[in-house]
């Protein structure tokens, strides 16, 4: 079980990004929201599309566990 975070600013291409609590590219605190601890990333991003209600979301690059 990892806890998972998403990024409170849209990248360039307008989607929200889920890291990994150990991940390099973990925005910092005032960037970011603390959704939860998951099994796995699919999880943290099911949270997440019901806390933004959009569907612009993925996993960062280097946190990715399995695919969309």
């Amino acid at each position: 079980m990892k806890f998972y975070y998403s990024t409170t600013v849209p990248d360039e291409h307008g989607s929200i990004i889920i890291h990994r609590d150990n991940c390099l590219s973990l925005p910092q605190v005032d960037e970011r929201l603390y959704l939860g601890i998951f099994a796995n990333g699919n999880l943290a991003v099911e949270k997440a599309r019901l806390a933004y209600q959009i569907q612009k979301l993925r996993i960062c690059d280097c946190c990715g566990d399995e695919a969309l």
